[in-house]
């Protein structure tokens, strides 16, 4: 599994928000991929390594693009906006919840635990 990583340690309660990463193939039921948490500016993200469908390697280049894009602040912040604003027809992320976290890290494996399989 991918993991982007940011520092770790928080003040002691303090709430981020976290997202769920969604893969939808068409004419299939969407499938959680990964967990995007932000944090102010920062962001950390754990995503499957692959996708579990074989699909085209159009969907397959875009994957691997969301991936490498992740592993950089800057641009991981602007995809975070534009999923937010525009979607996808095959990558989307659910709206925004919050979470309280004392450590980001645990917080991120918590999280695609309880929702990525």
């Amino acid at each position: 599994m991918v993991v982007v990583s940011a520092p770790t340690q928080m003040p002691a309660g303090k709430t981020t928000e976290w997202m769920v990463l969604l893969f939808r193939p068409p004419g299939k039921t969407p499938e959680p991929v990964g967990i995007v948490l932000l944090d102010s500016d920062r962001i950390m993200a754990k995503l499957k390594p692959k996708l579990d469908h074989e699909e085209d390697e159009a969907v397959l280049a875009v994957w691997d693009g969301l991936v490498e894009d992740l592993q950089k602040e800057l641009e991981a912040n602007q995809m975070v906006r534009w999923l937010e604003m525009n979607g996808s027809h095959v990558f989307q992320l659910s709206p925004r919840k919050p979470a309280e976290s004392k450590n980001l890290a645990e917080t991120l494996d918590a999280l695609y635990r309880a929702n990525v399989r």
